[in-house]
């Protein structure tokens, strides 16, 4: 009851997060900037992806289950240091 109970509390308040973030490893969607900040595709509010649909020529990665993988990105307004990125 108590798994049930935070997987619940967790989609409620995932839901609501937005963030500025460009993925670097799998690439996301789309275009790619980080070259300041809070650059137009790194905020993507319309789900899935800001509304960019997948296609047959998209990079795509594929993951095994049960296997580990690292997610790669760079937060891209606040905590954003030209100089520094990720920093």
């Amino acid at each position: 009851m108590h798994l049930i109970f935070s997987i619940i509390a967790l989609l409620f308040i995932g839901h609501g997060v937005h963030m500025h973030l460009c993925l670097w490893s799998p690439m996301q969607r789309g275009d790619f900037d980080i070259s300041t900040p809070g650059a137009h595709p790194c905020y993507r509010k319309i789900g899935p992806c800001g509304n960019i649909n997948s296609s047959s020529s998209s990079p795509r990665t594929s993951l095994v289950a049960g296997s580990k993988y690292n997610v790669e990105f760079q937060q891209n307004l606040n905590h954003y240091y030209t100089n520094f990125p990720g920093a």
